[in-house]
C-alpha cells in the first residue's frame, strides 16, 4: 500500500477549522474568506507550490485552489453543530519526471456538540489522475469518533485505504 502525505496550507487550514470551530471561522480574514448571508464561511486557499509526497516521489502543485466551506450553528439548548466541506477546484501538479496530473477531490466533516456527548465524522477522497502513461492513485479516509460527557472517547473509527500505483520514476 502506497504512503501518502499532503503538506499544504489546506491541511493546517482544514485542522484549525475542525479543532477550533467558530473561533477559526470569526477571524477568517476578509482575503482567505468571506461569511455569507447564509451564515456560511468560505475561505479559498492557493495551492500553488504546494507538494504531495507518495512513496519517494513528489508532486509539485502548479496551479489550482482549495475552497472550504463552513456552516455553524448554536442552538437554543446549547448544542453547537459544526459542517466544514472542502474540495479542489482546478488543482494540477507535476512530478521531477515532468509527468503532469490533476487532483481533484475532497473531504467532508461535521461536528455535533452537546451537553452530553460529541461526535466527529470525516470523510475524505484525494484522486491523483495521470495524464498519459502518468499512473492514477486514490486516497479514501473514513474517521467517526464518539466523546461522552465525562470525556471518555466510546467510538472510535479511523480508516484509511489507498488504491492504484504512487509516482514512479
Amino acid at each position: 500500500m502506497s504512503t501518502i502525505r499532503i503538506r499544504s496550507r489546506l491541511a493546517a487550514t482544514a485542522a484549525a477549522v475542525a479543532l477550533v470551530g467558530g473561533a477559526t471561522l470569526a477571524t477568517a480574514s476578509p482575503a482567505s474568506g468571506a461569511a455569507t448571508a447564509g451564515g456560511a464561511t468560505i475561505i479559498r486557499t492557493d495551492e500553488t507550490g504546494e507538494v504531495v509526497v507518495c512513496d519517494d516521489g513528489i508532486l509539485t502543485v502548479t496551479s489550482g485552489v482549495f475552497k472550504i466551506v463552513a456552516h455553524e450553528t448554536l442552538t437554543p439548548s446549547g448544542a453547537y453543530h459544526l459542517g466544514v466541506e472542502g474540495n479542489a477546484q482546478g488543482v494540477k501538479a507535476v512530478a521531477p519526471t515532468g509527468a503532469t496530473y490533476q487532483l481533484p477531490g475532497g473531504f467532508w466533516m461535521e461536528m455535533n456538540v452537546t451537553p452530553g456527548a460529541t461526535t466527529q465524522n470525516e470523510t475524505d477522497i484525494f484522486n491523483v489522475i495521470g495524464q498519459g502513461s502518468a499512473p492514477n492513485f486514490t486516497v479514501r479516509g473514513v474517521t467517526h469518533t464518539t466523546v461522552n460527557a465525562n470525556g471518555d472517547v466510546t467510538a472510535s473509527v479511523d480508516h484509511l485505504t489507498a488504491t492504484g500505483n504512487c509516482i514512479h520514476s
